[in-house]
């Protein structure tokens, strides 16, 4: 997969996203067995591509987890999803700026069930229900990216507010009129 990419993609896309599914009972390792396994995988990966983490499990958003990103130049990826503490929270963590970019991606308002968006936004056409607070923290994102001189890839979902490009419009003019506390 990797040659045809490096052919005909590799100057036209961000990183490679390895989407962590959320985990439960068993399937669901300790903050620090997970490391272990994140650090032996990221181990084998090629060094001349860019990746990303998305976990869907806020108990493995730990500094240890964040010391592997780190260590392999790996980017964290900030995403609003069911049980995921909002964007913002995990800003605040500290370590979810461990490479030289970063990815956000607005998928559901936290709490929300895929399978309800789904029905509540089709067919897609307008934004349905605004998310202040999701748009606060992708201003606010993209400003500490910004700051620290960090790439950033901002993907919004249909299902966060019921259109995409809606919400990625309204992300970006807050941004420039460097308001994030209105969600026109």
């Amino acid at each position: 997969m990797l040659g045809p990419y490096s052919r005909v993609f590799r100057d036209h896309a961000g990183c490679f996203v390895f989407e962590f599914q959320a985990m439960r009972g068993k399937d669901l390792p300790d903050p620090l067995h997970w490391a272990d396994q994140l650090d032996d995988f990221l181990k084998e990966l090629p060094r001349d591509f860019r990746y990303a983490v998305e976990l869907r499990n806020p108990e493995l958003l730990t500094g240890v987890h964040g010391e592997v990103l780190k260590r392999h130049g790996v980017a964290h990826v900030f995403n609003s999803w069911t049980e995921m503490p909002p964007i913002g929270e995990q800003v605040d963590l500290g370590w979810t700026f461990p490479a030289s970019f970063t990815v956000a991606r607005a998928l559901l308002k936290p709490g929300r069930r895929y399978s309800d968006a789904v029905k509540q936004f089709q067919p897609y056409d307008r934004v349905q229900e605004p998310l202040p607070a999701l748009r606060v923290d992708l201003v606010r994102l993209v400003s500490e990216a910004h700051r620290r001189r960090v790439e950033a890839f901002i993907l919004a979902n249909n299902r966060a507010e019921g259109n995409a490009p809606g919400t990625i419009k309204a992300v970006a003019r807050m941004w420039l009129e460097g308001d994030a506390g209105t969600t026109s």
